[in-house]
């Protein structure tokens, strides 16, 4: 995959593209579990203990669920089901998941708050940075995939730039779209109610 790169490249089916970015987020998470835990970074930062694990458990999560979320629209798409399930349920799954990812970003300003009011600052300074870069990073994979996109092809950036918008991130579309449907499965059952 190229730097920037969005989406398949040019004669690459969509369903190899979905597999390998789902299977990536996940290498991805590994990689920082790793970095995290290799003897070497404890040299310099600790245990980090409370910052560095707060800030791992925030991007861990992070990362995990942009994995699953394109590993689901691969099994989607290779035809391994066809239906997409209840419109109702995905809407509730998908705020559920904004609220829990919100109480998640929560976490570590207040391990960070309550560790620094407690502890102080002082020998915990290593860790603390290593936290607080993880939980950066989660940050913006959050706004990436839920508020809106970060990393996007040239042409789509332009054509936002354009038109002074933000493009939607995934989840976002995807939450919109499961209200649009739980909206329409409405209509239609007003419209069949009336009919009869």
């Amino acid at each position: 995959m190229g730097i920037g790169q969005t989406g398949p490249r040019a004669g690459q089916r969509m369903t190899r593209w979905l597999l390998e970015t789902g299977l990536l987020e996940l290498v991805s998470l590994g990689l920082f579990l790793w970095m995290y835990l290799y003897p070497g970074q404890r040299l310099w930062a600790g245990d980090g203990w409370p910052y560095a694990p707060a800030g791992m458990l925030t991007l861990g999560v992070v990362l995990v669920e942009g994995g699953v979320y394109w590993l689901v629209k691969f099994w989607l798409l290779s035809g391994r089901r066809t239906r997409r399930g209840s419109p109702e349920i995905r809407l509730r799954g998908l705020q559920a998941l904004y609220v829990f990812n919100v109480v998640l970003l929560l976490v570590f300003p207040v391990v960070l708050s309550v560790g620094i009011v407690v502890r102080g600052v002082g020998k915990d300074l290593p860790g603390l940075l290593l936290g607080v870069g993880l939980y950066v990073f989660a940050v913006g994979e959050f706004v990436h995939y839920f508020l809106w996109k970060i990393n996007m092809r040239s042409a789509e950036r332009a054509s936002a730039r354009r038109g002074s918008r933000r493009i939607p991130a995934r989840f976002l579309r995807e939450l919109r779209r499961a209200r649009a449907d739980v909206q329409r499965s409405r209509n239609l059952g007003v419209g069949n109610r009336r009919s009869l």
